[in-house]
């Protein structure tokens, strides 16, 4: 923040940019799960944190900074659709933990996805 002049509420206020975006976009990913199913909402959620990794790695304003949270969180609620849509039917018995190992796992993936940004930074 202090390489950009930017205020530690202007850094924070991104936070809530992602998380109103969240909010809106959450029942729009309960459509496309429901209409085109869990499989394409699960693609979905993989590469729009990436992305918006990626795109906060070389934000060189603060617009493009709070972009980079606008699509990093719109597959912020997704990733629990798809873990609550997929469980019930692969693991009766074990849902709730396997809920937890899905959403794990989506989020770790997401977290691997934007892996060569920082490397990309650097590289500069």
């Amino acid at each position: 923040a202090r390489v950009f002049e930017w205020s530690r509420t202007e850094v924070n206020a991104a936070v809530t940019v992602g998380n109103i975006t969240a909010a809106v976009v959450g029942p729009i990913n309960g459509f496309i799960a429901d209409r085109y199913g869990a499989k394409l909402l699960n693609v979905l959620i993989m590469f729009f944190p990436a992305i918006g990794f990626t795109i906060r790695g070389f934000a060189p304003n603060l617009g493009v900074f709070y972009l980079s949270y606008v699509v990093a969180y719109s597959a912020h609620w997704g990733t629990l659709m798809v873990a609550g849509m997929i469980a019930p039917k692969q693991f009766p018995h074990h849902t709730s933990q396997a809920i937890g190992f899905i959403t794990a796992m989506q989020n770790a993936l997401q977290f691997s996805f934007s892996l060569p940004t920082p490397l990309m930074i650097l590289a500069r």
